[in-house]
């Protein structure tokens, strides 16, 4: 069943396993061998996770120094073991999206070429940012993937819907998704016949888990309740947005869901999962996630700026790579027992902060707290157009929403300052991106792309 010359998966073989491999083949036997490996680390604890990692990075290393052009030169300009022996990651610099876009041969390793695939991200800007994964890199982002779901109890086979607000997976797509017990359903924000009809699939399905990003699942919220649907979902996974307090309330209030997020990008997949006491789990096993300052120095229990480094990308390694996130790390260990770093909370992307004189910010994130209780206000976003100005957009009735409307508009004053003018304005639908997320807060554009 696994193939000839497949290697079969390092731990016991059952339905699982063959699931795995008859929806992706020989990436299956792959799949299956990486989730053992996780599923072993976490059991074992700090040491066995940290050994699997460390063992990662020095064949990093030393790919990077031998094989890798961009890389070969940085080892020569900074004075590094020219074999990547005792290095450390932090001795290397950040890795832009200007650069990756500007040098994609520079960074693509000698030899890269079997068992590759080509990807592309248009990322918050629409920008187009061409790379090549390692499908043995695609195999461990999956399989974290399975594990972060079986700290929510879903397994691979769990009946699940996999909502899509834009984009339609192929016939031959949905036959091999249903293997692993998926559905997947578009759902079309704004519509509402599609939502009528996924409330029914819903109900006729009894999914086990629904998992989308946060715009969809919002969609679905409210078309629910205004339908008075009384329909029960216990695991909802959220991804590709910032998840706010108020909307997970609203999922939980209404669907009685566990809501579990889940938080990852394009170009190295799969980050970390949310565990059952609400904290997110760094993927050690597959990647370095950092956390700096503006000056580059790594910081803990503070925001900064998220820089990742794929340990298994071996076709075109992505080191230190600054995504555009922000986020904080934790010092401190979960309650849940799990050996993995906390990455405590994300506050958004680099550009979802607003900025006022003198330094002061306002993170999304700080804004959760400020929209979680609003009735009125059905949608909104923050747009900053110039140092002194803001833009507040909603969707509600002008009356009904004057109250919420003032606070909103007295809190940023508050943290950005008197001179900051926000003005307000109503809509009829706030417009989402072309990948077809939403994004509540838009601050300026960084300065410069190019940090230490």
């Amino acid at each position: 069943m696994t193939g000839a010359g497949a290697r079969p998966p390092d731990g016991p073989w059952g339905v699982r396993e063959a699931r795995l491999v008859l929806h992706s083949g020989r990436q299956g036997v792959a799949i299956a061998r990486a989730l053992h490996v996780l599923e072993r680390t976490e059991q074992r604890g700090a040491t066995a996770v940290r050994e699997v990692a460390e063992a990662k990075l020095q064949r990093l290393l030393a790919l990077l120094a031998a094989r890798v052009p961009h890389y070969r030169q940085v080892f020569l300009e900074r004075g590094l073991e020219p074999r990547g022996a005792g290095v450390d990651l932090a001795q290397l610099p950040v890795l832009a999206k200007a650069t990756v876009r500007a040098h994609p041969e520079a960074l693509r390793a000698e030899g890269a070429g079997r068992r590759t695939l080509p990807i592309s991200t248009g990322g918050s800007t629409g920008e187009p940012l061409r790379l090549l994964a390692d499908v043995e890199s695609l195999a461990w982002g999956l399989a974290a993937q399975w594990r972060g779901r079986a700290w929510a109890g879903v397994g691979v086979g769990s009946r699940g819907v996999l909502l899509a607000g834009r984009g339609q997976a192929s016939r031959l797509g949905s036959l091999r998704l249903r293997l692993l017990g998926a559905l997947p359903w578009r759902m079309p924000e704004g519509d509402e016949r599609a939502a009528r009809a996924t409330l029914e699939v819903l109900e006729r399905v009894r999914p086990a888990y629904v998992a989308s990003n946060p715009s969809t699942l919002g969609f679905l919220e409210e078309a629910a309740r205004a339908l008075g649907r009384g329909l029960a979902v216990p695991v909802m996974f959220s991804t590709g947005e910032l998840l706010d307090a108020g909307l997970r309330e609203r999922l939980h209030r209404t669907f009685g869901a566990r809501v579990f997020d889940q938080y990852g990008c394009n170009e190295v997949t799969s980050l970390a999962y949310e565990c059952e006491q609400g904290r997110l789990h760094v993927t050690e096993e597959h990647a370095v996630l950092e956390v700096v300052d503006d000056a580059g120095r790594a910081v803990r229990d503070r925001s900064g700026r998220i820089l990742v480094t794929d340990l298994d990308n071996l076709a075109m390694p992505l080191v230190r790579y600054e995504v555009g996130d922000v986020g904080v790390l934790s010092s401190k260990p979960c309650p849940c027992g799990r050996p993995h770093q906390v990455l405590l909370r994300l506050e958004g992307r680099m550009q979802d902060v607003l900025r006022g004189p003198g330094g002061r910010r306002l993170a999304a994130f700080d804004l959760a707290g400020v929209f979680r209780g609003l009735l009125a206000i059905r949608a909104y976003q923050l747009q900053q157009v110039a140092l002194d100005r803001v833009e507040l957009r909603y969707v509600g009735d002008e009356r009904a929403a004057a109250t919420e409307v003032a606070a909103v508009r007295r809190f940023v004053l508050e943290r950005l300052g008197p001179s900051v003018t926000v003005a307000v304005e109503r809509r009829d639908a706030i417009a989402l991106t072309p990948r077809g997320k939403s994004r509540f807060v838009i601050g300026l554009p960084p300065e410069a792309s190019e940090r230490p």
